[in-house]
């Protein structure tokens, strides 16, 4: 046996062992939601529950698709889990902006609800903290 096919099958041994030790469980991988949360929020399906008047709100899903978290105080939230798209839509009032930040508070996003009231696709992989004002 050549040393490129000896190579070659201990990689692929490798590349098995690895898939069994990894599984496919069906847990939260990069690129999804499922197990997002906002800290002190609790979230509702996005067809049970609108974004209302008054409301920043964050969707684990596009389209305001998948669990909704409604943020109504003026205060910073911090999001666990956010690893993939979701959207969000701003109804603040008074034109309160809000604004969706990476881990060192470092601001993403500043959203004026007059002008850039929603975003229907957005990756949120970045965001571990939103201030809804």
């Amino acid at each position: 046996m050549t040393v490129r096919k000896v190579t070659k099958a201990a990689l692929g041994a490798s590349a098995a062992a690895l898939s069994l030790v990894l599984g496919f469980s069906g847990t939260a991988f990069a690129g999804d939601n499922s197990s997002a949360t906002v800290e002190g929020v609790t979230g509702f399906p996005a067809g049970s529950e609108q974004c209302d008047n008054g409301y920043f709100c964050l969707f684990t899903g596009p389209g305001a698709t998948g669990t909704v978290f409604r943020l109504y105080q003026c205060k910073e939230y911090n999001l666990y889990n956010w690893n993939g798209i979701g959207s969000w839509e701003n109804w603040n009032n008074g034109g309160a902006h809000a604004l969706i930040q990476d881990k060192n508070y470092n601001t993403l996003i500043d959203s004026d609800p007059g002008n850039n009231v929603n975003d229907e696709s957005y990756d949120f992989t970045p965001v571990w903290h939103v201030k809804a004002c």
